[in-house]
């Protein structure tokens, strides 16, 4: 026997303008898989029904409306004695069976522990097991006095465990990796990170050790692009999940969140919104081989078939998947092929100048102890300064943030706000909250020539880049005076330090796009560039992008200097392009 998700989650309405809820352009009505709990319906007499009276929904764009409950209605609450007492040897021993296959799921888990943070795929699995898999363990097995035992310490937990936004954000940011590294989602489910077909891209990462996907995994991240109406994601990840639950014969777990038919169901109606309804027809006739008493199915096949009829090209075509839309992001191809080449540029110039040389920028704070810059490009000056700190001061730099990171901001008009094209958590360190501060603005001074004192100078920023983490291309500098930069009344940021504080396994580059540069995390290595031009323009070449992580955890410290209090270290010049 299968159950229905017990997940609840926000519900949609993607009904658009001039769609009626209960209504398709074809005058029909296709009922969609369910990711809420049961609300009523109004019907088309205008009354109010339940889900076990009313099974019609919006349609073109429809109204996400759960499974029907049905399936329980007609059971007594409890068999007869006499059945009861010959069945109950092999339920415990299903029980049991249950009890060992998640066991072993969780010792598999805990043997890989240590590379949690390294590889997003054990990070995944590690979260939605906190956040949903015990859950439906502990309320799936409330008869015995031990698991009753369990419930009370994992309530008294709970409020430290993951939340579902933590869960689904991990969803998201797997398939942010599948997008912008071209990652196989085939390969993903077996645990390696393989490019997809077509690419003629070498594979981006092996991991030390294999953490694979099961039908369950993949089948809530295509539901949690399905509830976000992003079914270009939806029926890849759900794809593999009906080909992972098929292999296991649609055999179901306690902990899992959905099954074979939650899987065809959700696949069934990507499609149709996709504008294959063929191959949503085939989907849901399969369904009901599995189910033949659902009737929500069957009104849909129904509606498939006569939509097939009506229209017969429908069958004929070919309906190609598109990737959301973007709008914000103009420069997504430049910019998805600069993080693949993983710090490489793409074309790589043979300049002489482009140089390493030990430099110490007539300071006498660096004569004794020369920085190691490699310049990369000089037209939009970009130098790395190797070892620029030790690792002892990168792990207290990042201890002294920890306890202070929340997610991250951006500058937007007049305010700041988060966004889903920056992924990150950071904290700001005054100097004085410990002597190492000091020393690195020091050193930070020496190295640029300029006056990183208050307020000429923006406090330490420190960064950490989790599973996926990512910073979309922008400016550092505003390009509005309304921005909130310039509530600081010294400026616009002038130039940028951005200091590697970690090392990662693979991707989380720095990739300027105009520039056609993508610069490798460094560990302990700061990256130095201009913002402005010396008659105080933004220069356009500085758009730059921090790839997602594809396996590690980033860590970098941002020190923005603005241009008041520099005037006599870094003088104007009239040249638009000095």
């Amino acid at each position: 026997m299968f159950q229905e998700p017990r997940s609840a989650s926000r519900e949609v309405n993607h009904c658009g303008a001039g769609c009626r809820a209960g209504e398709d352009l074809a005058g029909g009505s296709y009922l969609a898989p369910s990711s809420a709990a049961s609300p009523n319906w109004v019907g088309e007499d205008g009354t109010s029904s339940s889900p076990a009276q009313h099974l019609g929904l919006c349609q073109t764009h429809p109204q996400i409306s759960p499974p029907s409950a049905e399936s329980s209605a007609n059971f007594p609450s409890s068999p007869p004695p006499l059945l009861s007492a010959s069945i109950t040897p092999q339920l415990q021993e299903e029980e049991s069976l249950y009890r060992e296959l998640f066991y072993n799921k969780v010792q598999d888990l805990h043997l890989g522990a240590g590379g949690s943070a390294a590889n997003p795929l054990l990070a995944y699995t590690l979260i939605k097991r906190l956040q949903s898999d015990w859950l439906n363990v502990v309320h799936s097995l409330e008869a015995s006095e031990n698991t009753q035992a369990l419930k009370n310490g994992y309530t008294q937990v709970e409020k430290d465990l993951p939340e579902f936004e933590d869960l689904e954000g991990a969803a998201r940011a797997l398939m942010r990796l599948q997008d912008v590294y071209a990652l196989s989602v085939k390969g993903l489910a077996k645990g390696v990170f393989q490019r997809a077909s077509g690419t003629h891209l070498p594979d981006i990462y092996t991991p030390g050790q294999l953490f694979p996907l099961s039908a369950d995994d993949c089948f809530l991240i295509g539901k949690v692009a399905y509830d976000r109406a992003d079914y270009y994601h939806s029926i890849v990840w759900l794809e593999e999940a009906v080909s992972l639950f098929r292999v296991s014969y649609g055999e179901w777990n306690t902990e899992d969140e959905g099954s074979l038919e939650d899987a065809l169901d959700y696949l069934a109606f990507s499609y149709f919104q996709a504008g294959n309804v063929s191959h949503a027809l085939s989907l849901s006739r399969e369904f009901l081989h599995y189910d033949p008493s659902n009737k929500r199915i069957a009104r849909n096949v129904l509606k498939y078939e006569k939509l097939l009829m009506e229209s017969p090209e429908r069958a004929k075509a070919e309906v190609g998947l598109q990737r959301p839309n973007v709008t914000h992001l103009q420069t997504r191809d430049l910019y998805e092929e600069l993080c693949q080449t993983l710090g490489s540029q793409p074309t790589r110039y043979q300049i002489a100048a482009l140089h390493c040389s030990y430099e110490t920028n007539d300071s006498p704070y660096l004569i004794l102890q020369p920085v190691k810059r490699e310049l990369l490009r000089l037209q939009l000056y970009v130098a790395l300064y190797h070892d620029f700190v030790s690792d002892l001061e990168a792990e207290k730099i990042k201890g002294l943030a920890a306890p202070w990171l929340q997610r991250s901001v951006v500058a937007s008009e007049e305010t700041q706000q988060k966004a889903e094209y920056r992924i990150s958590k950071s904290a700001w360190l005054k100097d004085t909250v410990d002597p190492v501060i000091v020393s690195l603005d020091q050193r930070i001074a020496a190295l640029t020539g300029l006056d990183i004192r208050p307020p000429y100078a923006e406090y330490l920023q420190v960064v950490n880049y989790g599973i996926g983490g990512h910073y979309e291309p922008h400016f550092d500098h505003a390009t509005s005076r309304k921005s909130p930069l310039y509530r600081m009344k010294s400026g616009n940021r002038l130039a940028t330090v951005m200091i590697y504080l970690s090392s990662v396994d693979a991707g989380g580059s720095t990739a300027f796009i105009y520039a056609n540069l993508s610069v490798p995390v460094v560990k302990n290595a700061a990256l130095f560039w201009w913002n402005l031009h010396r008659n105080g323009a933004g220069n356009g070449d500085t758009l730059h992008a921090g790839c997602p992580v594809l396996a590690g955890d980033k860590w970098v410290a941002n020190k923005w200097i603005h241009e008041h209090g520099q005037e006599f270290r870094r003088r104007c010049g009239p040249n638009p392009d000095d």
